[in-house]
């Protein structure tokens, strides 16, 4: 089992550079403690307790046939909003295709930049979290992207932004490995909100860490759209203060292979988070995989969960959710919740959820439903004349509603639901 390990890890990092962006000393060190602790550490195997449910291969392969086909134009759903918008191109930033203008109330600087490496609150707070989530649960590919990141951008909020910054990942079928590490920081008492879509038939690995002050609120959604081919890695990770406030939601709708990652530190009292995701899988053999982590260290905190997944044609679907309460954490409210829609007799839903209380007054729940879909309501609108695609297409949109219902933003609520009714043909 070791030797199977630390081959894969080999291939992993077959033909990466270890070698420090920005020419920062200190990072350099950071990438290299960071290499060592990933060899040490090994690639995922399915034996591992946190991959039980999937084939870890499908995240370490990364042999895929050399695709050098120029980009033209790069789209998402959020074409029509206002935004800034950061484009990576197989793991490299893309100033031709992005689109922003630093000013007083945001600071943006590439990792390609020397002089952001050096701000003292990029090097206290840079990895802290990647580091301190491996403590309650193994993350060797969260590990790996500490190491080999290839480019990405530190951004720091000092005032209210009121349009959202869009973060798109477009990876392509070739060798290249697209790795990209973001580090986000919001000053009290700001706002800002951050969306990122992935698209592409490549193996990409992104990590964000965010780090929220007291009385700051982060809206940020997340939409995957990729190609049979794809595979795509993402991670989630963010440490909140006294009385801030994170929403963060996600939307797959392609095939491939996805594993979203996210774990949340809710390090102040009266600090909320709420997580929710919704997954239409159809296309074959798609793997579409949430992990989550909420770890409650203060009192007064609520976390919320909701994971909706609509699954036909060999799909796999995977839910596991902890939510770990320490023993200072009193008076923390936790709810966590994934349901699946089984489509057909091809499709799984995997669904582990996880409760790890050491305080003795608190009020935390989870749950977990999957089935067919609801014929009496089938009947129902077959009666009234509707299709029975249609009818279908209805139900699932219904279903999956609580989620977009959770979405902050409004514009981008509005956005992705007519993306949605769209893309099921209502």
């Amino acid at each position: 089992m070791t030797d199977l390990r630390h081959r894969i890890s080999k291939d992993l990092i077959a033909g990466l550079s270890n070698e420090c962006l920005g020419k920062s000393v200190w990072l350099s060190k950071f990438r290299e403690n960071s290499k060592n602790r990933f060899l040490e550490m090994g690639a995922p195997l399915q034996s591992d307790e946190e991959w039980r449910f999937s084939d870890s291969k499908l995240f370490t392969n990364t042999n895929f046939e050399k695709n050098n086909d120029k980009i033209n134009k790069v789209t998402s759903p959020f074409d029509q909003l206002e935004r800034i918008t950061l484009v990576f191109i197989d793991g490299v930033f893309s100033k031709e295709h992005s689109d922003f203008i630093e000013n007083d109330s945001l600071t943006l600087i590439s990792l390609d930049d020397a002089r952001g490496m050096e701000n003292d609150w990029v090097k206290k707070l840079f990895g802290k979290i990647e580091k301190k989530s491996q403590e309650l649960s193994k993350r060797p590919l969260a590990v790996f992207n500490s190491a080999f990141f290839q480019s990405g951008y530190i951004i720091r909020v000092k005032d209210n932004i009121n349009i959202p910054i869009e973060f798109r990942y477009i990876s392509r079928s070739n060798k290249l490995k697209a790795i990209v590490r973001n580090i986000i920081k919001v000053d009290s008492g700001k706002r800002m909100t951050y969306v990122e879509h992935f698209e592409g038939g490549g193996w990409s690995n992104v990590l964000s860490e965010l780090y929220l002050e007291s009385n700051s609120t982060v809206t940020h959604f997340r939409h995957k759209y990729l190609t049979e081919k794809g595979t795509s890695n993402t991670f989630l990770m963010a440490e909140l203060n006294s009385k801030s406030k994170l929403f963060s939601n996600s939307l797959s709708t392609g095939a491939g292979n996805s594993r979203n990652e996210c774990h949340v530190m809710l390090n102040g009292e009266f600090t909320s988070v709420s997580l929710s995701a919704a997954s239409i899988l159809e296309d074959g053999e798609t793997l579409d995989e949430d992990v989550t982590t909420i770890h409650h260290l203060r009192p007064n905190c609520k976390s919320r969960q909701i994971f909706r997944k609509a699954q036909k044609s060999q799909s796999v679907g995977i839910f596991q959710g902890k939510i770990r309460v320490e023993k200072e954490a009193q008076k923390t409210d936790g709810y966590q919740e994934s349901r699946a829609i089984i489509l057909d007799d091809s499709s799984k839903f995997f669904a582990k959820p996880e409760l790890e209380i050491f305080a003795d007054d608190v009020s935390c729940s989870h749950g977990s439903v999957s089935g067919p879909i609801d014929l009496n309501s089938l009947f129902y609108l077959r009666s009234r004349g509707i299709s029975e695609d249609k009818a279908k297409s209805m139900l699932i949109f219904a279903f999956l509603s609580e989620v977009f219902d959770e979405i902050e933003d409004y514009d981008i609520r509005e956005k992705i639901k007519s993306y949605v009714e769209k893309k099921l043909d209502i």
